[in-house]
């Protein structure tokens, strides 16, 4: 933890050494948890809770076999919102969990073709970049290779789409 200057306060959450286990992101739910989306071997995310704003402990971990990559965690009535990514079948997609971290469905799945690259010239399947609209209740989910944010309802139909189209600036 930091304060606004970016001097260090103290650590809140620490991981075993000898773990292959790495942070992606981090996000706070409306209840003080906070939720780490985990890389290396054990793809996952941990919820990590407080009883006094002092000390955080591991209260659950979800994923398991249902997670490759996670990018980013949110939590919103009831359900874990999960943006994963995975490079072995060149897939990204969104993945829900219910409060006890049990996979419920995965949705807003894309499939690139090997070789499809990004603006950069790299072969990758980019992770979804997302984040969550309270104004109404809708995910926000960037896809860097088609370079496009759509906005899903929380069973993941789809309102709509922004892209920007090249020297055009952006259109809906």
């Amino acid at each position: 933890m930091f304060d606004i200057t970016g001097s260090f306060i103290r650590c809140l959450v620490e991981v075993d050494d000898d773990e292959d286990i790495s942070f992606s992101s981090i996000s706070v739910d409306e209840d003080g948890r906070i939720l780490i989306a985990c890389n290396g071997s054990r793809p996952c995310v941990q919820v990590y809770s407080t009883e006094d704003d002092e000390k955080y402990d591991l209260a659950m971990e979800l994923g398991g076999e249902h997670l490759a990559s996670p990018e980013k965690a949110i939590f919103y009535d009831g359900k874990f919102f999960v943006s994963d990514g995975d490079g072995s079948k060149n897939t990204t997609s969104i993945k829900v969990f219910d409060g006890e971290g049990a996979l419920l469905q995965s949705f807003d799945e894309d499939k690139h073709c090997l070789g499809q690259r990004d603006n950069m010239g790299i072969d990758i399947t980019y992770p979804i970049r997302m984040t969550f609209d309270k104004s109404n209740s809708t995910l926000l989910a960037y896809h860097g290779i088609q370079r496009e944010i759509r906005v899903l309802r929380l069973d993941g139909s789809q309102v709509s789409t922004i892209k920007q189209c090249p020297g055009q600036g952006t259109s809906l």
